[in-house]
């Protein structure tokens, strides 16, 4: 490989070289006779100049001869291929080529002709075999989209001696469950391609099956550029595309919970999403959700039509406190990936809730937290899953927070500073925190140290208690149906609670409406605030204006109090349902208390039978270990053997599902993007046109010929006139 003409049917041109030495030839044989008295002295004069006139053809027909040569090339296109091995000394580079190979799930897609990742193998092979014979000494690295960091090949030498290793390395190659990251695959392998730019003329190769729902998440112009970006800093990349359509998938797409949390003995709804992807109607689909690997429970999907989802609902209740794992399960389609679900769940003896009662009274039905403890924990066959844990004002100061998901502070006359700091730590980090108010509050104190001029975590300053007259009431007015706490009482239902009879409550005045709600009213002139909510970071604070027992309202005995507040409970409590469940590629990061366990554990992963150990590092405070795990490339579960100072050993589990849009499987619309944008250094090829490619970096020399051929015809042109007419 080197010089060469891309338009190699102007090399029989270079025949016609022979024409001005033919005709040099012809004028050599014509003679004049003369005539001259002086004829011996004209013939004296002809052989001191003969030599002279014999060496200035000669330079004529050199060139004319170099003319017709460089006339020749500029047509024909004179080219170098640089990677050639002659090249080099002309200053050509060896070649580096970079495989950059999609491992993602959608690559091992059955579409009736195998799948992707086995016919990109067996082609790679054979290209590289070929490579191997040519004996050029270029080089390759192999990059696999699910670990960019570390290429399975890096900076091998293409010779028969290598062969086998490469062979075997790309024979090796699977499928891993983490998704395609193209930001992060193309920012490594430019991180590669710059530091050997100027030393190797470099080829791209990316194999992938181009599927829409990877390549074109961000938009076609983002992927453009960024592609435009990638093949300038190259000498050539290339597309492949291995790619095929597939016909018969049936997906699960999610699950989720009725509960935020799961609790011991309460009934938990699994709602099962199944997704028809298919090109024909689907009949008899079963559905199976197993716990800790028992005899599966079956629901059945008779029929789902092209692009429909349904759901199927599974109803389990756990009766031991712990960790299990759940799997739900279809039959094998086309893509098997995505026909698993996994997931991890943490059951509790229940949600805690503290109640802070400010009431003095030794009689328990005239404290503040006789009706509130009721309706959260209603008696009856119906567990609410909520465990009540009532305190004194001067328990509290002395009580950790921590342990608890809501707080209510009722009647409470005042706080300690230092209280009042881990309250607002508490809330910061997603605790949720209830004022409900009464007589005994001291109204200064909230408003210098909780409300804070609307800087601190009460949602509102306390102005004055406002008491109607012996036989008046009011209600509640203008209740937000649409929020969690009330939108069980929409449309007729509202009058349940809006019936109720206030007689006495606190005005307040709401002055920092950032991140603040007025929830509802209490009727009057003025149109008082009755519920007043407001986030603060993770958490949220409400503030009741009235009493939570019955000293000035009667809403306590009416059934819409016992719903309201388990409703608020709800909304309160953080949603911890998908707290132990991610997608594959993400990391687990597991944090536990430095009192309780030991900063060494145990992790066993999908499909491996034994634990190996992990080591942890440092918490985001001293009170914590945290345990970390970046490996998480295959769907399934990843559990945790934590080593307690007791010698107990306690499990915690966490589930890895490969991303919902990995089961989108069109593809096609990328190349129609990229053939619009026109941009250098770019092929996009499918699988079978890569067998028969042979890329090259060559330089063409047009420019140079030109002006070389220009120069010469001046050249010729100034020598013949000037010499011509000497003669």
């Amino acid at each position: 490989m080197g010089f060469s003409l891309l338009n190699s049917i102007f090399a029989y041109g270079l025949f016609a070289v022979s024409i001005p030495i033919i005709i040099h030839f012809l004028f050599k044989r014509q003679f004049k006779t003369i005539k001259w008295a002086a004829i011996h002295y004209l013939q004296e004069a002809e052989k001191r100049v003969r030599k002279r006139l014999r060496l200035i053809e000669l330079f004529l027909l050199m060139l004319r001869c170099l003319a017709i040569i460089l006339f020749i090339l500029l047509f024909g296109r004179l080219i170098l291929d640089q990677s050639g091995n002659i090249s080099k000394s002309f200053g050509g580079k060896a070649s580096f080529y970079y495989f950059v190979i999609d491992n993602s799930p959608s690559m091992k897609a059955n579409d009736g002709f195998g799948n992707p990742l086995s016919r990109i193998k067996k082609e790679a092979i054979a290209f590289i075999k070929n490579e191997c014979d040519k004996n050029q000494e270029n080089f390759l690295t192999i990059i696999l989209s699910s670990n960019p960091k570390a290429p399975i090949l890096k900076k091998i030498l293409l010779s028969l001696d290598n062969l086998e290793v490469i062979k075997k390395s790309i024979s090796d190659i699977e499928t891993k469950d983490q998704s395609l990251k193209i930001d992060e695959l193309f920012n490594i392998v430019q991180n590669n391609i710059n530091k050997k730019k100027s030393e190797f003329n470099q080829f791209i190769y990316l194999f992938s099956d181009f599927r829409d729902s990877d390549w074109l998440a961000s938009g076609s112009k983002k992927i453009n550029k960024s592609i435009a970006s990638f093949a300038g800093n190259s000498n050539k990349l290339i597309l492949i595309d291995a790619g095929k359509a597939v016909y018969n998938n049936v997906s699960i797409s999610n699950v989720t919970l009725n509960e935020k949390r799961i609790i011991v003995n309460v009934p938990i709804k699994f709602e099962v999403e199944i997704k028809n992807l298919s090109s024909t109607v689907k009949s008899d689909i079963i559905v199976d959700m197993s716990v800790n690997d028992s005899i599966p429970m079956k629901k059945s999907i008779p029929s789902l039509s092209v692009g429909e989802t349904k759901h199927v609902i599974f109803s389990y209740s756990f009766n031991k406190v712990g960790n299990y794992e759940i799997k739900y399960e279809i039959d094998d389609d086309d893509f098997n990936s995505d026909n698993q679900r996994y997931y991890s769940v943490e059951v509790k003896q229940g949600n805690k809730i503290l109640i802070i009662d400010g009431s003095t009274s030794q009689d328990i039905t005239n404290s503040e937290s006789y009706f509130i403890k009721t309706a959260i924990t209603p008696p009856g066959e119906m567990n609410s899953g909520h465990q009540i844990i009532v305190k004194s004002e001067s328990e509290f100061n002395s009580t950790s927070l921590n342990n608890y998901e809501v707080i209510y502070l009722c009647n409470l006359y005042r706080l300690s500073q230092e209280k009042i700091n881990e309250i607002e730590d508490w809330v910061n980090e997603g605790g949720s925190l209830i004022f409900t108010l009464g007589d005994q509050i001291d109204d200064n104190f909230y408003n210098d140290y909780l409300f804070k001029d609307g800087g601190g975590i009460l949602p509102a300053k306390l102005n004055s208690i406002e008491q109607l007259k012996e036989g008046e009431f009011s209600n509640f007015v203008d209740l937000d149906f649409n929020h969690p706490m009330f939108s069980i009482f929409n449309q007729e239902a509202s009058k349940i609670i809006l019936n109720t009879r206030f007689y006495r409550w606190w005005n307040v005045e709401v002055k920092n409406k950032i991140n603040t709600n007025i929830l509802g009213y209490f009727q009057n002139d003025s149109k008082t605030p009755a519920f007043i909510e407001k986030t603060i970071g993770r958490g949220k604070v409400f503030l009741y204006t009235s009493t939570i027992d019955d000293d000035w309202n009667s809403w306590p005995t009416e059934l819409s109090y016992i719903v309201t507040h388990l409703e608020l409970v709800r909304y309160c409590l953080l949603d911890k349902s998908n707290e132990n469940v991610i997608t594959t590629g993400d990391p687990i990061i597991l944090n536990t208390p430095t009192t309780i366990y030991k900063p060494n554990a145990g992790i066993k992963l999908p499909n491996v039978d034994s634990f190996e150990s992990i080591k942890s590092v440092a918490g985001h405070n001293n009170n914590e270990y945290s345990f970390k795990w970046l490996n998480t490339q295959m769907a399934g579960f990843y559990k945790f053997q934590l080593n307690s100072y007791k010698g107990e050993i306690v499990n915690k589990s966490y589930s890895a599902n490969i991303d919902k849009k990995e089961s989108l499987l069109e593809q096609g619309k990328l190349k129609s993007s990229l053939n619009n944008s026109k941009i250098n250094n770019l092929s996009f090829i499918s699988l079978e046109e890569f067998k028969d490619s042979d890329e090259k970096v060559i330089v063409e020399f047009w420019k140079i010929i030109c002006i070389i051929l220009v120069t010469v015809l001046l050249l010729e042109s100034i020598v013949a006139w000037y010499f011509g007419g000497k003669r």
